[in-house]
């Protein structure tokens, strides 16, 4: 059987449901594939480290913001977000391709675009043909 990665995250909610629905759809057409819902947050920061410092996971300050309609600022807030996943580029590569050794999916499918070159390129290089 081979295994779907849905990654995403919990930052809005719009990541995790369409992870969802992906899964249901998937299930739904009785597709002969396990699923796994990957929470980017727990690969990239498995021991918790940021929880700890924060008492927050990272998804919570932004949903917190966004239920309270303080959404100013998130435009200028992207970019910085984007820039530093540019500096972390290479340690994200070196976690992620650590995950996919461990967990060896067949299909990989992102659902939060700013990530995506370092999950192709962590996937590709420990998993070719992935």
């Amino acid at each position: 059987m081979k295994t779907v990665d849905l990654v995403y995250f919990n930052a809005g909610g719009g990541h995790r449901a369409a992870a969802l629905a992906l899964q249901q759809a998937i299930e739904l057409q009785e597709r002969p594939w396990r699923v796994r819902l990957v929470n980017l947050t727990e690969v990239l920061d498995a021991s918790g480290k940021f929880r700890r410092a924060t008492g927050l996971d990272p998804e919570d300050l932004y949903n917190r913001r966004l239920a309270r309609g303080w959404t100013i600022g998130m435009a200028q807030e992207l970019k910085l977000l984007q820039g530093l996943i540019r500096l972390a580029h290479g340690s994200l590569v070196k976690t992620l391709q650590q995950h996919w050794l461990r967990t060896e999916p067949d299909l990989v499918v992102s659902l939060i675009p700013n990530f995506n070159r370092a999950l192709y390129e962590s996937l590709t290089s420990a998993l070719p043909g992935v």
